[in-house]
């Protein structure tokens, strides 16, 4: 991910980044972003897109992964 990039989706109000630390470390991330319904309805619609989510393979399959996926549900 490029710091432009990254940059862009700090500024994004209709983005959100989560990380989870493992040990005071950065083990892994999700990036959220809020998307109007791309159909056509009588009532506009809106929805949480996961664009990326990712945990370093030393944290996989330790519940890391889970909570972090709970985290972006409860925002969601």
């Amino acid at each position: 991910m490029s710091d432009i990039y990254f940059q862009e989706l700090l500024e994004d109000q209709d983005c959100e980044i989560f990380i989870a630390k493992g040990n005071g470390d950065i083990v892994g991330f999700a990036v959220l972003e809020i998307k109007e319904s791309p159909f056509e309805s009588m009532t506009s619609r809106k929805f949480t897109y996961m664009k990326y989510f990712g945990i370093i393979r030393d944290s996989q399959r330790n519940g890391i992964g889970r909570e972090l996926f709970k985290a972006c549900v409860e925002w969601s």
